[in-house]
């Protein structure tokens, strides 16, 4: 549950304390590791080990974080451990990430007010749709495309990748963060990026009415005097149903970018999506939102910033939200890893850890490529992972109230 440790963040909690009972490794690979690292607090996990009696002994595992989710100790898997760690409580007070962004400054409690508000009102569980029924099988794509100095090059290439998706089936395909530019240069050719933007936009409705298909393409718009990091959804009519303005701006795109001021869900032929770009996977905040407003995708362009975004965040995401996540990444982004597609299973499965541990495919980085996978678009309806174990249901939102409070100065 990622409202319990962000409230305790905001609420200046510079440790957190975890005494963890769990039979599950992804305790220690993926949850803890990731409230450290979003929260950019320490934390010390304390896991039972062994009782070989049981069918699914304790794991064991126990860590002590740094606030950037490093490993500073860790216990045994398999016996008895005491581990030790030397900690400065301070350094949790640094939320920076980068040089020009800051986690808790650049939160956006405004949008985040459905989250302390009633379990029993939330979109989600109003929506018939998302009444578990037969599988809805999709075959989603990332389509991982560089930039080039030939704008019309840039266009021509995007397209004949995800064109090749398409021809092998793809329904819904989601290409990079700003695909189209030099991302160190648009900010002084912003006149000529939306004219290329509005091309680009063009031609992939085609590309969509062509193939039904579903496209989503992250662009810059224009709109009176503001410019957004706007992103598109074009259905498969080859008409724009949906548009996402990025909310959380990277460093970079504050010089130019006006922010978005909503966190809206689309619905297609194939159930509800809903986008997030770039760095927003660092909020937990935001894929929260999108699931409680009832989406089972969530359609993310992106520029891996930092080594844990493909590695823990976005499987994070995907993992407790119970909610497929399609991340299409930059080739020259700074961390070297390929795009994505993070998805789950519904309960109950055969084996059960297929609900707990969220699927992964993921692209060669650094190159023009495309993955493909076919997901159950009604698997992420019901949000139980075990027994007495809800995502949403087991929320105490009459907790969370200091999620939408205004940030303090």
């Amino acid at each position: 549950i990622p409202e319990t440790t962000r409230c305790l963040a905001l609420n200046r909690a510079q440790v957190l304390v975890n005494m963890l009972a769990s039979k599950g490794p992804d305790e220690s690979w993926l949850h803890v590791p990731a409230r450290s690292s979003e929260n950019r607090t320490f934390v010390i996990s304390a896991n039972q080990v062994g009782q070989p009696g049981e069918l699914r002994p304790r794991v064991g595992g126990g860590l002590i974080l740094s606030p950037k989710g490093e490993v500073i100790a860790k216990a045994s898997e398999v016996h008895e451990d005491i581990v030790y760690g030397t900690i400065t409580p301070e350094e949790a007070d640094d939320k920076s990430c980068g040089e020009q962004n800051d986690l808790f400054v650049d939160r956006r409690p405004d949008l985040y007010r459905l989250l302390s508000e009633e379990t029993d009102t939330l979109p989600l569980l109003q929506d018939a749709n998302n009444a578990r029924g037969e599988c809805r099988m999709v075959k989603v794509a990332a389509v991982q495309v560089d930039w080039k100095p030939d704008p019309a090059h840039a266009l021509d290439r995007a397209l004949e990748i995800a064109e090749d998706a398409a021809s092998k089936g793809a329904k819904i395909l989601v290409l990079p963060e700003l695909f189209l530019f030099e991302r160190a240069s648009l900010s002084e050719r912003l006149d000529a990026a939306v004219k290329e933007s509005q091309d680009a936009l063009d031609q992939f409705k085609k590309l969509a009415k062509a193939h039904s298909a579903y496209v989503t393409l992250n662009l810059v718009e224009k709109e009176g005097e503001k410019l957004y990091n706007s992103t598109f959804l074009v259905d498969e009519n080859g008409e724009v149903c949906g548009k996402y303005r990025k909310t959380h701006l990277w460093g970079s795109e504050k010089k130019w970018a006006q922010a978005g001021d909503a966190l809206p869900v689309f619905s297609t032929s194939y159930g509800t999506v809903g986008i997030m770009v770039g760095y927003e996977v660092l909020f937990p905040e935001v894929a929260r939102v999108l699931t409680c407003m009832g989406a089972s995708l969530i359609l993310h362009p992106c520029t891996w910033e930092l080594d844990d975004d493909p590695s823990l965040t976005v499987r994070i995401r995907s993992a407790e939200n119970h909610i497929h996540v399609v991340s299409a990444n930059r080739p020259d982004s700074p961390a070297k890893r390929g795009s994505m597609i993070t998805t789950v299973h519904p309960f109950p499965s055969q084996p059960h850890w297929k609900v707990r541990y969220p699927g992964v495919e993921e692209a060669p980085p650094g190159v023009e490529f495309h993955i493909l996978s076919d997901i159950d678009m009604n698997a992420p309806s019901q949000k139980t992972i075990a027994v007495h174990t809800d995502l949403i249901r087991n929320r105490y939102p009459e907790l969370y109230a200091i999620l939408s409070r205004p940030n303090p100065d």
